[in-house]
């Protein structure tokens, strides 16, 4: 139709948010249809204690990237994946 977006979704991030202080994640990232890849290695999840449904119905990612994904707060992680179809591929992953 023209309307300037892709039909592929192309979407990949590196992102870099101070976290620090941050406590609930949950639905960070839900149903992000166009996100493909993404790197949580500067994400501080030291202080997290919900990560539910993080990347719930993020169909087309295929790879997240972690290099520490600190859990060790983390409470609820219930759906953090679920419907997460293509994910397949975990880099450098650590999670402590």
């Amino acid at each position: 139709i023209g309307l300037g977006i892709p039909a592929e979704p192309l979407f990949r991030s590196s992102i870099n948010f101070d976290t620090y202080n941050v406590r609930n994640m949950s639905n960070m990232f839900r149903l992000c249809s166009l996100l493909t890849s993404i790197d949580t290695s500067y994400f501080d999840t030291s202080n997290v204690e919900d990560m539910s449904f993080m990347f719930y119905l993020d169909r087309n990612l295929k790879e997240l990237i972690f290099n520490k994904f600190v859990t060790q707060n983390v409470k609820n992680m219930s759906k953090m994946f679920s419907s997460c179809n293509s994910l397949n591929i975990y880099n450098r992953y650590i999670f402590v």
